[in-house]
């Protein structure tokens, strides 16, 4: 019968419907800076440093984080007294200069679903069975998920 993919599809179309920002996986700051955004620019992008620093992060975007960070380790280690940002800090940088910024959702290892709208609050795959959590050993009530996908959201991409 189709009545159970019927109320299924119900809920997705009224998860949609009753989407908010506060509800969404956004950092808070994310969605202040979303809010409020201010025509006053406070980073200085003409820096010779943070051009280095966006290059080599750019550079490195079809590669590992650790391959940004090795490359910024050995800098330091040439130079110690030029700053060079951390991953991190490049990142947080780069978002708040295009506005886009990433939102990771949990989905199933097996990539059946994503835990949204009606899977939400599920701990386990509905269809494989498999667990959405892996647990951390040094902090057994941490939830750590097994695997994440990435969204952008199209109102900043559009503002960019």
């Amino acid at each position: 019968s189709a009545i159970p993919e019927v109320k299924l599809a119900a809920e997705f179309i009224e998860a949609l419907k009753s989407a908010t920002l506060d509800k969404s996986n956004m950092h808070p700051d994310d969605i202040i800076c979303l809010r409020e955004a201010s025509p006053d620019f406070a980073m200085d992008i003409k820096d010779p440093n943070f051009l280095h620093d966006l290059g080599i992060f750019f550079s490195t975007t079809n590669s590992s984080r650790k391959t940004y960070e090795e490359i910024r380790r050995h800098a330091l280690l040439r130079d110690p007294e030029t700053p060079f940002l951390s991953f991190d800090q490049i990142k947080r940088r780069v978002e708040t200069l295009s506005g886009v910024i990433s939102i990771m959702h949990d989905m199933c290892i097996d990539t059946c679903i994503a835990f949204t709208g009606p899977y939400e609050d599920l701990e386990a795959c509905p269809f494989c069975g498999k667990s959405r959590y892996e647990p951390d050993p040094l902090k057994p009530h941490k939830k750590i998920p097994r695997r994440q996908f990435v969204t952008i959201p199209i109102g900043p991409v559009i503002q960019a």
